[in-house]
């Protein structure tokens, strides 16, 4: 997005497991990614994983 007052960005996917194996019975993505409002950072890589609906991704244009 290019609000300066909201961002938000993928950093990174994967499934529950991690372990870089197609997992058929995860349902959902999961990862890290930047949430930013205003000046304040709510998620970073440093955070931990969130699960990642595509629904979301779709209401924000990403």
């Amino acid at each position: 997005m290019t609000n300066p007052k909201f961002e938000i960005k993928i950093l990174r996917q994967h499934w529950i497991k991690d372990d870089g194996l197609d997992d058929k019975t995860d349902l959902c993505s999961h990862g890290e990614l930047y949430l930013k409002i205003g000046d304040e950072i709510l998620s970073n890589s440093e955070s931990d994983s969130w699960c990642l609906s595509a629904s979301d991704f779709i209401c924000f244009g990403l």
